[in-house]
């Protein structure tokens, strides 16, 4: 689990400490923004008022709609845009200001579209995809 991704203090416990959890925090949110708590419940407070500020609830895809979560991945990637993507791929304003972080998704989403796995027939415009939204990522 991802801090940021995190419903309760228990979640942010079952992450780390209270200051790894706040380091590890800082670390991906990079030099402009700055978390400030003095307790768990705080950082719960600001994940939460961060993740208001930067994803807005969007219309979601049903999982019962497609045969396997590789199915639901390609149509994510090549059918939606914008926030609807985003929020179904599972990226956020961080994957953006984290060049390992995005690494981290790239390398995730990949191995599920590998043609040695993948032999879905979008495979590989769904690969396409997922390259072209990497290098947004990373400003390339």
């Amino acid at each position: 689990m991802n801090w940021y991704d995190a419903q309760s203090v228990k979640e942010l416990k079952e992450i780390g400490s209270f200051e790894e959890v706040v380091a590890l925090a800082s670390e991906e949110l990079g030099k402009g923004i700055s978390l400030s708590a003095s307790n768990w419940e705080e950082l719960l407070f600001a994940v939460h008022s961060l993740n208001t500020l930067f994803t807005k609830k969007e219309i979601g895809v049903d999982d019962d709609y497609f045969r396997s979560p590789v199915d639901k991945l390609i149509f994510s990637l090549i059918e939606l845009d914008g926030k609807n993507r985003q929020k179904q791929l599972g990226i956020g304003p961080l994957h953006y200001k984290n060049s390992e972080l995005a690494k981290k998704w790239k390398n995730a989403t990949a191995s599920k579209l590998h043609e040695d796995r993948c032999k879905h027939p979008k495979a590989k415009e769904a690969w396409h995809k997922m390259e072209e939204i990497y290098k947004e990522m990373i400003g390339k």
